[in-house]
């Protein structure tokens, strides 16, 4: 069986949205079991953990390639 990746994008938030107007949804771990359940609850369907996450305080610089 072939591993599959799926990479699921939301709209941006206020930060990234100076960059792009779609962003990666980022889960958080305690939202893992949910995300993940089979039988999960349809009085919370977890299309809600779909949202943009909050902004970082500030950006990070990532190391520069060299040509």
């Amino acid at each position: 069986m072939a591993a599959e990746l799926h990479h699921l994008t939301t709209d941006a938030n206020e930060l990234m949205a100076a960059v792009h107007h779609r962003m990666p949804v980022i889960l958080h771990p305690g939202d893992f079991d949910r995300w993940l359940d089979r039988d999960f609850d349809p009085t919370r369907p977890p299309i809600d953990l779909l949202r943009a996450p909050s902004p970082p305080t500030r950006w990070r610089p990532s190391r520069s390639r060299k040509t």
